[in-house]
């Protein structure tokens, strides 16, 4: 693994970065960046189809939240341009030591990525109709298992290992830029239980979902 000046192998979000994160937009960019491959402003822009002027606006309050830093530049015309990555080579939450506020502020973030994958899913299918062959590019599978905890924490690390080849693998130059995502979580059943063994309210955010709908 090789990191950049001022990068770090793994950064743990702390409160003030994922309440940044909970901003749609700056979300969006904070993503449509890479660790290990330096993306300048126009790219990310063109990616997500919004403005240069915008993104950059959000690429400086990454920056203040250190979660992104310029590493390089380049000539592109008649200027120069800045490129960026994301702060950690690999970024990760607090995990369970994590206080409340910071949990509701990650479940917020989780909703954005979901919107994100919806729409990139949409237009997948979209472009699909023109060219088949772009399936290639998409695996999405979703099963319902029994696992230990120990079987939980195992599926966990492998999960984390096939990303991080994933990252280490890809190519110098060319190749499709894509989004790798692993989810697992206990179903909605399974935390319904818990939350009745340990006495845990869930009755408001159960009807913030059913409005939603």
């Amino acid at each position: 693994m090789k990191l950049f000046p001022g990068q770090v192998e793994r950064l743990i979000f702390n409160l003030e970065q994922v309440r940044g994160l909970t901003s749609p937009i700056r979300s969006a960019v904070f993503w449509a960046f890479m660790a290990a491959d330096p993306m300048s402003v126009a790219e990310v822009a063109d990616n997500l189809g919004k403005s240069p002027q915008t993104v950059h606006y959000h690429v400086k309050e990454l920056i203040k939240l250190d979660l992104l830093i310029p590493v390089e530049e380049r000539k592109r015309h008649a200027r120069t341009e800045k490129l960026y990555v994301r702060t950690g080579w690999e970024a990760l939450d607090q995990g369970a030591q994590a206080s409340p506020e910071y949990n509701r502020l990650r479940s917020r973030s989780f909703a954005l990525t979901a919107k994100t994958m919806v729409r990139e899913t949409e237009l997948m299918y979209r472009v699909m109709e023109a060219d088949p062959d772009i399936y290639d590019f998409s695996t999405f599978r979703r099963i319902s298992v029994r696992m230990t905890r120990e079987q939980a924490l195992e599926l966990r690390t492998k999960m984390r290992e096939l990303l991080t080849e994933a990252v280490r693998n890809q190519p110098a130059t060319g190749g499709v830029r894509m989004h790798l995502l692993t989810y697992a979580r206990p179903t909605e059943g399974q935390s319904r239980e818990w939350a009745k063994q340990f006495g845990v309210p869930v009755d408001s955010l159960l009807a913030e979902d059913e409005e939603e709908v």
